[in-house]
């Protein structure tokens, strides 16, 4: 008796859903090379038939964990309204941003360094994918060094370099909280004199 028999195809968005979810923690958990149809068969308590009712191959089921969990939420960025408001209104909502990306991570129940390394190797086999981020990065950079420009007549190279100032600061911290994780940063050793006191000065 056929998968399918035992187990008939499901239907409706959600069962769509529940391979994805399944699917994506395996990826993030073992990357794609190694998570095998099986394993997400039995993450999903799905039957193959049920799988093959959505999805043909694991390369589309991959692909379209890739696009729902990193490239779709993505898609709200209005780039034009970066351009166009305040630089400071737009670096606070980066800010939000950027501090929600790790607390959605957690709260998901997802490292945010495994989070990462799937994140780069979809962009290392996906070449569509990569590319999406890329334009994705250049619309950013674009729309912030046009709103520099307009606010501070800086040249323009000067504003593309305040731009990429802005989104390395950001992203570098999304880097320290894969590193570090839950842990605190660790603080700047203090000088023996005190604060703000060099060491020499403190007799």
């Amino acid at each position: 008796m056929s998968d399918s028999a035992e187990k008939p195809a499901p239907s409706g968005r959600g069962t769509r859903d529940r391979i994805l979810a399944a699917a994506f923690q395996l990826f993030l958990q073992h990357g794609y090379d190694g998570t095998g149809l099986s394993q997400i068969l039995a993450a999903s308590g799905l039957s193959k038939g049920a799988f093959y009712h959505y999805f043909a191959t694991k390369d589309e089921v991959y692909r379209e964990v890739v696009i729902a969990f990193f490239l779709t939420p993505l898609e709200g960025d209005d780039f034009a309204a970066i351009a166009d408001r305040p630089l400071r209104d737009s670096r606070q909502a980066l800010a939000r941003a950027y501090d929600q990306l790790p607390e959605a991570v957690a709260a998901a129940g997802v490292d945010m360094a495994r989070y990462f390394a799937l994140f780069f190797e979809a962009i290392s086999r996906l070449d569509d994918v990569r590319d999406a981020i890329r334009a994705y990065y250049a619309n950013l950079l674009k729309s912030l060094a046009a709103r520099t420009y307009a606010e501070h007549e800086m040249f323009p190279k000067v504003a593309d370099a305040h731009a990429r100032n802005i989104i390395a600061r950001f992203e570098g911290n999304l880097f320290l909280a894969a590193v570090f994780g839950n842990q605190p940063l660790p603080a700047m050793d203090r000088p023996a004199g005190g604060p703000g006191k060099p060491a020499d000065a403190r007799n």
